[in-house]
């Protein structure tokens, strides 16, 4: 009778281990595909974020997961937040245990909310903080990002060379992305910086890159 009563107990906790882990992966698969959507179809995976019952996320990793997956989703669909309660568990997990490109995405979506709310101090810290870890990083996309969103600042804060040069490095990255558009782009504000300074030799340069 002792042995059986073993055997049953040994056989429920196998049972709700399994179910826990089951909820665990059913909601780490929604992260992961939401992820995977999200460059493309933000709008999909902002939907699929939003069907998480937050409460049966798990773990300080996961919060922080969902936290800035959702923040991203939401700054790509032009939805402008000024609060941080969406991103902090991924500012609290992430800028302390995070791996670089995690600490890269967190301080460039903690710099976004900052810009929206007016704080151009506090969102320039936030990108360079960015770009500090961004030699250890992989994503090149969120650093390509990042160094933009500075180089508004710095134009605001009249820095016309970190300005021109932000856009040229952003530039060589969306370049070896084939990122057409966006390297245009950033072309054109590094030659218009360029024009600013009166450095002839390098608006020269870019324009020959423009053509």
């Amino acid at each position: 009778m002792l042995r059986f009563s073993k055997s049953l107990l040994f056989t429920l906790l196998l049972l709700i281990i399994s179910a826990a882990s089951c909820s665990e992966s059913y909601e780490q698969g929604i992260l992961n595909r939401a992820e995977a959507l999200m460059e493309a179809h933000p709008d999909s995976a902002m939907a699929l974020l939003s069907s998480i019952d937050k409460q049966r996320l798990t773990g300080n990793r996961q919060k922080a997961h969902y936290a800035l997956l959702m923040s991203m989703a939401l700054d790509k669909n032009y939805i402008d937040t000024t609060s941080f309660d969406v991103l902090q568990p991924a500012i609290d997990y992430y800028l302390r245990k995070g791996s670089p490109d995690e600490k890269l995405r967190t301080y460039y979506y903690q710099g976004r909310i900052f810009q929206n709310k007016g704080d151009r101090d506090n969102a320039l810290n936030a990108f360079v903080k960015g770009i500090d870890v961004s030699h250890l990083c992989s994503d090149s996309l969120s650093i390509a990002r990042t160094l933009v969103a500075q180089a508004l600042l710095y134009y605001e804060f009249y820095d016309l060379t970190s300005y021109t040069e932000n856009y040229i490095q952003a530039a060589n990255i969306y370049n070896s992305l084939s990122l057409n558009n966006q390297e245009f782009d950033c072309l054109i504000n590094a030659l218009n910086g360029s024009i600013i300074l009166y450095n002839r030799s390098r608006a020269d340069s870019l324009i020959d890159q423009c053509n």
